[in-house]
């Protein structure tokens, strides 16, 4: 799986050290292969405005059950050889105010094609192995949110645009390090 073999981590953390992974976006199915490329054990896993991994899912299988309608599309734009993100400093003008954070963040931009999205992400079988907690910050990840609340999650909304922590990161890292914190 290309997934898997990209996931590489060197760490100055010693293996005995339990570690907490957090993920944004698209990042969140990626917890469970993260977790197997790390000798650390886990003591929670936070998921920030993020998709919910389900095994074998793609992520535009994910897509596609968060938002039906604009994952279609998406997929129909991606088969036309579109790529995706393809955000410009206008598109995060008013999600990212901060010039110099926009520009970093549309240089970091990678746009990938329709094989990155339709690549099938695993799951072990005894994910999660550790409590996950769930924290929202607007409307689109809705569905993942109320998965996260029915299979017995801590859930927490901060109203706020995806990008937020970037625009407020020291918001963020309280509510991450509360919802922690609480659940340990």
């Amino acid at each position: 799986m290309e997934t898997a073999r990209r996931i590489r981590f060197t760490s100055a953390c010693e293996t005995d050290n339990s570690v907490t992974l957090v993920a944004h976006s698209g990042a969140g199915p990626l917890l469970p292969v993260i977790r197997q490329s790390i000798p650390n054990p886990v003591n929670a896993y936070v998921f920030v405005d993020a998709g919910i991994p389900r095994d074998g899912a793609t992520r535009l299988d994910l897509m596609k059950w968060e938002d039906p309608e604009w994952a279609e599309q998406f997929q129909e734009e991606l088969a036309r050889g579109e790529h995706f993100p393809n955000w410009s400093m206008e598109d995060l003008r008013d999600i990212i105010p901060d010039e110099a954070l926009r520009e970093q963040t549309v240089a970091e931009i990678r746009p990938r094609g329709l094989s990155f999205f339709t690549e099938p992400i695993p799951v072990f079988d005894s994910w999660p192995d550790a409590p996950c907690v769930y924290i929202q910050f607007g409307a689109p990840y809705e569905r993942p949110a109320a998965q996260a609340r029915q299979s017995g999650w801590r859930t927490y909304e901060l109203k706020a645009g995806h990008f937020h922590m970037l625009v407020d990161p020291a918001a963020v890292k309280s509510m991450i390090i509360h919802a922690v914190n609480t659940l340990l």
